[in-house]
């Protein structure tokens, strides 16, 4: 992967912001880990958080937030998946680098 877009390199510059400051925020102390990973077509970027007590039910604290991080990858034509896990929270989201990507 060698040739990404600004604005897909942007959106994965925010998810992964939104995420450490939500991991900061509902789970101090917590391990987290990034990765990015990607092909020819798709950056992937996962941000796990291992102990993370927050639910889904929880309401967000006005700020953009997860439907922040969903409206970005939304609109680079991307998709995401945020919640819990065994082990904590995860949000990952896909996104494309080269037009006429479909999932």
């Amino acid at each position: 992967l060698t040739d990404v877009p600004a604005a897909v390199q942007l959106c994965a510059y925010r998810v992964v912001q939104e995420s450490l400051t939500n991991a900061i925020k509902h789970a101090p102390g917590a391990i987290v880990a990034v990765r990015v990973t990607g092909t020819e077509h798709v950056l992937r970027v996962a941000v796990e958080t291992t102990g993370s007590t927050r639910t889904e039910a929880e309401p967000d604290s006005g700020g953009l937030g997860l439907a922040g991080i969903r409206t970005r990858v939304a609109a680079a034509g991307g998709r995401v998946r945020i919640g819990s896990t065994p082990a904590g929270w995860l949000v990952e989201a896909e996104l494309p680098v080269q037009e006429g990507v479909r999932w």
